[in-house]
């Protein structure tokens, strides 16, 4: 089965460092997460990704309970249940730190 690019927008990340764009990132604006899922459990989806100049691995846990998680966006966007997100997704995620 082909991986999909998934997007989680209004999650909650509960663990690990923010990043955006492959760098650390922590402002007031919302934080954003980019990288390959590697566990769903119910609504808590963990993502690996690279951070900073020396590409360090990051786990980051983000609870997806109250997201808009979706293969897409825009008009051809299809909706998700956070169970049809599987290992090995690529995914984006535009939330909020807990």
């Amino acid at each position: 089965m082909k991986n999909k690019l998934i997007y989680i927008i209004g999650g909650t990340i509960v663990a690990g460092s923010l990043m955006f764009g492959g760098s650390a990132y922590a402002s007031t604006k919302a934080p954003a997460i980019f990288g390959t899922v590697t566990s769903v459990d119910g609504p808590n989806i963990t993502v690996t990704g690279k951070t900073g100049r020396n590409k360090e691995t990051t786990t980051y846990t983000v609870n997806a309970s109250q997201a808009q998680v979706s293969a897409g966006l825009g008009l051809g966007a299809k909706k998700l249940a956070t169970a049809q997100v599987a290992i090995g997704d690529q995914v984006a995620v535009l939330s909020v730190a807990s």
